[in-house]
């Protein structure tokens, strides 16, 4: 495969990706060529590198909508791993934007335009893109749950915003909650279980704190307006959850304990004997039960 030369080449051929792999998406971002033209330059260095990288290495984790769209072009094998997992993306943002208010779309966009324009300067183990497509997993999930969605980054009384407002549709009870995505988490680095649940918890609890900071709350709800609304942190595991399987008990342990954190979740992906990829995202206990059995 030649390198394109010009930017207006590299642009021409960016956008037919787009368009061949995640129409819908390229669509509702109305992302502007002069934005897309940032991101090529952003990437441009990483082009040849990409293609020696998936001769070399099967199991390179791409770091941004541009590695996915190069590598899932560069493979022959239609199934391959990189355009089932763009097709992925489609279909979760697809069903968002038919699981919601139309008026919240401009929000949800947001975070569609931030995941696609999100690049690692450096290949190592950080991937922003992840962290935008993160919060479009964590409301897909809720709504899933039996939620709607009522608004997205709602001004808290001390100044702060929630990532999100659910209500139930059995009883319209408000949920608040906020998504955090955890990368490469090494749980071989403690030696006992009880080190590894006092990271874990430390990590959660200061996320909640720096968030509720100056709000009165019992328990798992804020005082918010006189009234008493649930907040709850879900943590996003993003890699191997294999590594997780020595510490089973205590996930399960924690998915029970902690008052305003969800069970973690993480994103499960297998290939079955026809080559077809499938993506469940589910709790990391789940995901642990099933790699034991």
């Amino acid at each position: 495969m030649n390198t394109p030369t010009t930017i207006e080449e590299q642009l021409n051929i960016f956008k037919q990706k787009l368009n061949k792999y995640i129409p819908e998406i390229y669509s509702l971002s109305e992302i502007k060529d002069s934005m897309l033209k940032k991101k090529i330059n952003a990437v441009k260095e990483r082009y040849n590198q990409l293609i020696k990288i998936e001769v070399t290495n099967t199991n390179y984790r791409p770091h941004c909508i541009y590695d996915l769209l190069v590598l899932a072009e560069n493979d022959p094998n239609p199934k391959n791993r990189y355009a089932s997992f763009l097709i992925h993306i489609e279909t979760i943002v697809k069903e968002i934007k038919e699981l919601i208010d139309s008026s919240l779309m401009p929000k949800v966009k947001d975070a569609i335009v931030q995941m696609m324009l999100a690049v690692d300067k450096k290949i190592g183990t950080n991937f922003q893109y992840l962290n935008f497509y993160g919060e479009l997993l964590g409301t897909h999930f809720i709504l899933k749950k039996g939620f709607n969605l009522i608004d997205i980054e709602k001004e808290l009384p001390n100044g702060k915003t929630v990532d999100f407002v659910f209500n139930s549709k059995d009883d319209n009870t408000p949920l608040y909650m906020d998504f955090i995505s955890y990368h490469n988490i090494d749980p071989s680095r403690y030696k006992t279980e009880e080190k590894f649940e006092s990271f874990l918890r430390k990590k959660f609890e200061e996320k909640i704190i720096a968030k509720t900071v100056n709000l009165k709350s019992r328990d798992q709800f804020l005082e918010i307006d006189n009234k008493e609304i649930p907040f709850m942190l879900l943590p996003i595991i993003w890699g191997d959850p294999d590594v997780f399987l020595t510490f089973r008990n205590l996930i399960n342990r924690l998915d029970d304990s902690m008052l305003n954190v969800a069970p973690m979740a993480t994103l499960l992906i297998e290939k079955d004997n026809h080559g077809n990829m499938h993506y469940s995202f589910t709790t990391l206990s789940n995901v642990l039960e099933r790699l034991e059995k």
